[in-house]
């Protein structure tokens, strides 16, 4: 990967949050979609392959794809990143799967750390936060302060260790619609 770009009309606006196509909204906060670009910005030089045999398909005007699909990479052999997501095209659909990220041929033997980061309705989401406390057009400083606790990337468990056995490892989890995670693994001790 070596770019990724983002786009839109800015419309000079007050309002909090106000619907426009940007990266962070008037008062300086940050969307959820910038928590995706920092997730890709988190992946390595070096792209793995990755096989979705997800059989749930979204049509879209370029064709069919899985709702559960990934990107991965690796920083030489010092750490591998994983980003799974759950995404359709109606912005209304909801629902949970439960996910199964198989990791073959680790260049490790032994322990693993692992770092998992969720964006979703919960997680690394200030919008939700903003719309929990009435959605306010003109948000207090207080207001504020509460939004942006919410607003950078967040992870969803704490670090946990797990084993790799035969240069394989398989990480289970559940992701609702609409969620993005990145999972990064490291040796141990490293």
């Amino acid at each position: 990967m070596e770019l990724f770009t983002t786009w839109s009309f800015y419309f000079p606006g007050k309002r909090c949050f106000e619907g426009q196509r940007e990266l962070f909204d008037t008062y300086g906060i940050r969307k959820p979609v910038f928590n995706a670009f920092e997730m890709l910005a988190r992946l390595g030089e070096e792209r793995l392959r990755v096989i979705s045999n997800d059989e749930e398909k979204d049509d879209s005007k370029y064709g069919r794809f899985p709702t559960i699909d990934g990107l991965a990479a690796r920083s030489g052999q010092e750490q591998i990143q994983v980003i799974v997501w759950h995404q359709v095209r109606d912005q209304y659909a909801q629902g949970e799967r439960n996910i199964k990220v198989i990791l073959d041929h680790l260049p490790w033997e032994g322990n693993v750390r692992i770092k998992h980061y969720r964006i979703d309705e919960t997680h690394s989401n200030a919008h939700t936060v903003w719309k929990t406390l009435g959605s306010p057009d003109y948000p207090t400083i207080e207001e504020l302060a509460i939004i942006k606790k919410k607003e950078g990337l967040e992870k969803y468990q704490p670090d946990r260790m797990m084993p790799v056995e035969e240069r394989s490892l398989s990480i289970y989890t559940k992701m609702p619609m609409h969620s993005v995670s990145l999972f990064i693994l490291e040796p141990a001790g490293h």
